[in-house]
């Protein structure tokens, strides 16, 4: 889910070639094609299937309309969001109801404003409770069967970079770019662990546990 930073309106970045930027938007857009393949039966396929499908829809749009497609992945992040809730068990009416309530006020509020970075923030508020989501199934993993799924661990740091992109994009661009760089990188590594990976053949952490005993 990549912003295509050259086209943002309202932000302005410092001197950087648009042939890398698009270079890095290309190849991004490549390799998040292929996690849903390795994650189908194994792992959460609708979650990185509409993933995959956010960045190719939005690539059209943006080649075909000129319409930057960061102005539709709020509405992707929202049913990511659903996904991810639906694989953790999670997914109940009342969140549903209340999570497409605060989707629809942000919506309200870009087109009251014309201003996108509240459809940014609406898309890291969306992925902000996806994080929350995996780190409270990973525990609950880790206390009830005492097992760490590295698959657990690289979902949730993938969706703190893309909150955290998200944040400097509204707050900092212009001294964040390096950094933001430095974490397409580290996201192109986690696509690679998808790709080979899936929920069942990632790798399991065992901690041992202290357990205390009375005679």
């Amino acid at each position: 889910m990549e912003i295509i930073l050259w086209k943002c309106p309202g932000l302005v970045l410092p001197h950087v070639s648009n042939f890398v930027q698009k270079l890095i938007f290309y190849f991004n857009f490549v390799i998040w094609l292929l996690p849903p393949f390795r994650q189908y039966k194994g792992g959460f396929f609708l979650y990185f299937l509409i993933f995959a499908l956010t960045d190719t829809i939005g690539y059209l749009i943006f080649f075909i309309f000129q319409i930057p497609p960061f102005y539709f992945y709020a509405f992707f992040s929202l049913l990511m969001l659903f996904a991810s809730l639906h694989y953790t068990h999670s997914l109940k009416p009342w969140v549903i109801l209340f999570n497409t309530f605060i989707f629809l006020i942000g919506v309200v509020l870009f087109f009251s404003f014309k201003d996108v970075r509240i459809l940014i923030l609406l898309t890291a508020y969306l992925h902000l409770i996806i994080l929350f989501n995996f780190i409270i199934y990973s525990v609950q993993k880790l206390f009830l069967r005492n097992i760490l799924y590295s698959y657990f661990l690289l979902l949730i740091f993938y969706e703190f970079t893309l909150i955290a992109k998200s944040v400097m994009f509204v707050y900092n661009v212009r001294t964040s770019i390096p950094l933001i760089y430095l974490l397409n990188v580290l996201e192109v590594l986690i696509c690679i662990y998808f790709v080979t990976f899936n929920l069942k053949t990632g790798y399991r952490f065992h901690p041992k546990r202290n357990i205390l005993t009375s005679k």
